[in-house]
């Protein structure tokens, strides 16, 4: 078999998970969004690399 062309990962929202994220107030997104970056910094940096290969599709 040859190597598959797609690359990175996919997932599924549904319409309604997004309706009910939107109505979130923006303050308590813009939370989630500072505590996750303040979690991945605590990450090393070999961690953070492997990521960042994972999101680029590079694997």
């Amino acid at each position: 078999m040859g190597k598959s062309k797609n690359k990175g990962f996919r997932y599924y929202v549904s319409e309604d998970m997004l309706e009910r994220y939107q109505k979130k107030p923006v303050s308590l997104r813009l939370q989630w969004l500072y505590m996750a970056n303040v979690l991945r910094k605590g990450l090393s940096k070999r961690t953070i690399a492997m990521q960042d290969r994972f999101r680029e599709g590079k694997g």
